[in-house]
């Protein structure tokens, strides 16, 4: 009887209509539930690296702009939660994720950025601050060699020059910077000073 049944289904032509209803049905039911949030989710990986990629620099360069021209508003007490992606709202949500970004991520990396831009800041003051000593150790010398005073100053002010020298690599090695962040955000300074504190 079985295999009556098998021969007869065998012999049995089925309609191209049915399959495609078949398909169309089966593609129903797998996404069925599913948004369009979590279906971009799937084609955004989620990134835990502390240190920023070249690729997620360059994509925050061109994501950035397009974040303050359209006005997107996060409130930032929210940024800071651990469930911030649940608490945002769907449209900005998704505005992040066909941008290639996670939002979490974004903000993170612009955190990080601002962080790094405020102690190349903080450097060059210091750069500054060195050169301005070393310039006055070359004037107290030039014009009162002779005095053992001023000589006694004059080293004083190239001491002085000589530790922030020494220090100022060190608080941005402390933070956790890299070399290579550190470069990145030095190179396009000007192009992040632009937007880096909105």
């Amino acid at each position: 009887m079985f295999d009556k049944f098998l021969k007869k289904l065998k012999r049995t032509e089925i309609n191209k209509w049915y399959v495609v209803l078949a398909v169309v049905l089966a593609v129903i039911f797998r996404f069925w539930g599913e948004n369009s949030i979590t279906m971009l989710q799937k084609e955004v990986p989620v990134v835990t690296d502390t240190e920023i990629s070249q690729a997620e620099f360059e994509s925050y360069l061109k994501t950035k702009p397009m974040y303050l021209s359209n006005k997107i508003n996060v409130r930032s007490e929210l940024i800071f939660r651990s469930d911030f992606e649940d608490l945002l709202d769907k449209d900005t949500h998704e505005w992040f994720l066909v941008r290639g970004w996670r939002p979490a991520r974004f903000f993170y990396v612009d955190r990080r950025i601002k962080e790094i831009l405020s102690l190349v800041r903080e450097q060059e003051e210091k750069i500054g601050e060195a050169n301005r000593l070393e310039a006055q150790a070359t004037e107290i010398l030039k014009f009162k060699d002779d005095n053992p005073q001023a000589k006694f100053e004059a080293a004083e002010f190239q001491k002085q020059a000589k530790n922030i020298r020494y220090y100022i690599n060190r608080n941005i090695r402390n933070a956790g910077i890299s070399e290579n962040e550190e470069a990145l955000v030095k190179t396009n300074r000007y192009l992040l000073e632009d937007f880096a504190d909105k």
